[in-house]
């Protein structure tokens, strides 16, 4: 699934929500893409739940206080299974950029909350990493991607340079090898993170990209931040799982 920079810049973190049903024709499409995650992706069974206010009004230590709340996205993975919490990262902003692309608000949510409120079908070994929170905004939108990039420049202070790890020089070679680097970075730039932390990063080894991490490495932002790379893309490329997986061009 591809999506534009502008189409990534509308998406932003919602926590406050429309007491609003969603459609049942738009729930529909909604599930048709979790289906045809679940059937491709060993490990993976990622359910939707909706009009269930119990869980979600609880999370008040993840991502601030959520007001209306009633609809999330549960990725449950069989962690036997490899790079199955950085797969559901990767397939959950694949998702949900579909979801925003829908007229949906989102919200990533990790850390501190009890799975046990979540109702989500889970055998004993299978684990619930995140949740993605979803419904229409009861908060202003922000209108384009220049918009956004301006504010979130402001306040995190950071470009797409600041996404790529390495010397100037080594910046400078990465983008005359791979001419649509910015683009991807921006991408990157764009993208949630679950943890709230935005360490992913891009490096170039040899001539090859691949992504790396500024701190401890989290599976699930380093999915997202692999999704974000690759959608608005010009050319058909996937990365490697893992840590250092490595862009490939197809």
């Amino acid at each position: 699934m591809e999506h534009t920079l502008e189409e990534l810049g509308k998406r932003h973190s919602v926590r406050n929500y429309l007491i609003e049903p969603i459609p049942e024709e738009l729930r529909k499409h909604l599930m048709a893409d979790i289906t045809m995650v679940n059937s491709h992706e060993a490990g993976l069974n990622m359910q939707l739940v909706f009009d269930d206010p119990d869980p979600l009004g609880g999370f008040r230590h993840s991502y601030g206080m959520f007001h209306n709340a009633r609809n999330y996205l549960a990725p449950v993975v069989d962690p036997t299974f490899d790079n199955a919490v950085e797969r559901a990262g990767y397939f959950a902003q694949q998702w949900v950029m579909g979801a925003v692309c829908a007229g949906l608000g989102t919200c990533f949510i990790s850390g501190t909350y009890s799975s046990s409120l979540v109702k989500a079908r889970m055998e004993v070994y299978e684990k619930l990493p995140f949740i993605v929170a979803f419904g229409y905004s009861a908060e202003k939108p922000v209108i384009g991607l220049g918009s956004l990039m301006a504010k979130f420049a402001h306040r995190k202070k950071m470009t797409a340079r600041d996404f790529f790890q390495g010397s100037d020089d080594e910046y400078a070679k990465a983008r005359s090898l791979y001419p649509w680097l910015d683009t991807g970075l921006e991408g990157m730039a764009c993208a949630p993170s679950a943890m709230n932390r935005r360490e992913i990063r891009v490096r170039l080894n040899g001539e090859n990209l691949e992504t790396c991490s500024q701190g401890e490495c989290n599976p699930i932002d380093l999915g997202i931040a692999k999704y974000n790379f690759i959608a608005p893309l010009p050319v058909d490329a996937e990365w490697e799982w893992g840590e250092n997986g490595k862009l490939v061009i197809l």
